[in-house]
């Protein structure tokens, strides 16, 4: 997985992000190989993890969580 994204903070309530992934990976079950690029709109992040995109066909999910701050 391979993802260029954009992340704007406006405060740490209000955090969005957009862009686009791209997966390759390998189909053990149908002996083929799976390459795809999703496109991720811009959205608000919140509590909890968020989908991001999904590619139903393959069963390609990204997903993203939120946290603001210095660990």
């Amino acid at each position: 997985v391979d993802c260029d994204l954009i992340t704007h903070i406006k405060n740490e309530s209000k955090v969005s992000i957009g862009g686009m992934c791209e997966v390759l990976l390998f189909d053990t079950a149908h002996h083929k190989e799976v390459a795809r690029k999703l496109i991720i709109k811009p959205q608000t992040l919140g509590q909890g993890w968020r989908l991001l995109a999904l590619d139903a066909e393959d069963g390609i999910a990204v997903y993203a969580d939120e946290h603001v701050g210095a660990e």
